[in-house]
């Protein structure tokens, strides 16, 4: 969800360094912290989730993950999350262009509404964050909106923030999975505009199921962003954490690029 933010706020920060700060307003319209893309930040819960269990008694150290050998519903698990439509808290920190910052708000996601995407009827989601951030002492506010598209099975088909992104070819969102699985869900074409007369490269988003405990399972959703050379430029992950019958809690989300990291926690 942050990363479609992350980009603007790099360039709006480095404003800020070289007017020093003074009155200077961080504001970015599309946290590249995706999800998210929203994610590009869009963007969603324990506070400060871990994403293991502490351990019991005296060891203050966090329990191994456990394999878990169930079968997990991958496709229940997204289509609750496409349908989740709760406010999410989150703090994040991070650094670009050698420039420090924590920030804090809140993130809203609004229900489904009926639209085109594309041309095509299509399902529409509006992820909303609003915050503030501070700066070598200094506190901005922090506002972004995008909105994501599904088809009426869910199925990604784009978003609009500061990009414009066009899921193209087939979606793979498997039913079922148990720890270990990976793959590619879908590959999407990354625009200025909906002109689509620039393209500026693509994304490409995957996943990996990873040990967590007996009844659960870290589900690790990658967006890998590339410029029109096939170099990668930027890479968002989510953590989330899923159940055997798709229950689905966001739980942690690091942006990387060139210029610097976002890290994002959500309660």
């Amino acid at each position: 969800m942050f990363e479609l933010h992350y980009s603007k706020l790099t360039a709006t920060l480095a404003a800020g360094k070289s007017a020093g700060y003074a009155k200077n307003h961080y504001q970015h319209s599309a946290w590249e912290i995706e999800m998210f893309k929203q994610f590009k930040l869009a963007i969603s819960a324990a506070a400060t989730a871990t994403l293991v269990a502490c351990g019991g008694g005296g060891d203050s150290g966090p329990a191994a993950p456990v394999v878990s050998t169930e079968t997990f519903a991958l496709k229940n698990a997204y289509v609750n999350f496409v349908n989740d439509n709760r406010s999410l808290q989150y703090a994040i920190s991070g650094t670009t262009n050698n420039i420090s910052f924590t920030g804090s708000g809140n993130i809203f996601q609004s229900s489904l509404t009926a639209t085109t995407f594309e041309g095509k009827p299509a399902l529409a989601k509006t992820v909303t964050v609003t915050g503030s951030l501070v700066v070598n002492g200094t506190t901005a506010p922090l506002n972004d909106t995008q909105v994501e598209y599904f088809d009426t099975s869910y199925n990604p088909l784009g978003s609009t923030a500061s990009e414009y992104e066009v899921v193209v070819g087939a979606v793979n969102i498997p039913e079922t999975g148990k720890v270990g699985a990976t793959g590619i869900v879908y590959t999407a074409k990354r625009y200025q505009s909906s002109a689509k007369t620039v393209q500026v490269g693509t994304n490409v988003t995957s996943y990996t199921l990873e040990p967590d405990t007996a009844s659960t399972a870290i589900l690790r959703w990658i967006d890998t962003e590339k410029d029109n050379s096939g170099n990668q430029t930027a890479s968002s992950t989510v953590l989330y954490r899923i159940t055997t019958t798709g229950s689905i809690t966001r739980l942690s989300e690091t942006y990387v690029d060139s210029d610097g990291n976002l890290v994002a926690t959500y309660k």
